[in-house]
């Protein structure tokens, strides 16, 4: 998340990244569905598992898998879908 913080300044007003956090549990790409990523801010939290996360944040609409309410949902509509010209991914 290191290298998407210019997205996140560009993105959000800084009311919004105040108390932005992004967490990871498990093995990611482990496939066993272990792989549990989140989105929080303050009490406010999404947590899904990656090949979910995966598809919100490439733009996927799951309005139908994720109910997101109040200022954490003003974030992710703001966020995603991402760029797809990602940091640090080379294009070479």
């Amino acid at each position: 998340m290191k290298s998407l913080r210019p997205i996140l300044q560009a993105r959000l007003e800084p009311a919004l990244r105040r108390g932005l956090r992004f967490e990871q549990a498990g093995p990611l790409l482990a496939g066993n569905g272990a792989d549990r990523m989140a989105i929080a801010r303050g009490t406010e939290r999404l947590e899904l598992d990656g090949a979910t996360m995966t598809r919100l944040v490439m733009g996927a609409t799951l309005e139908q898998e994720v109910a997101v309410r109040g200022a954490l949902a003003e974030v992710i509509a703001a966020l995603v879908p991402l760029p797809s010209f990602l940091p640090g991914l080379d294009y070479h």
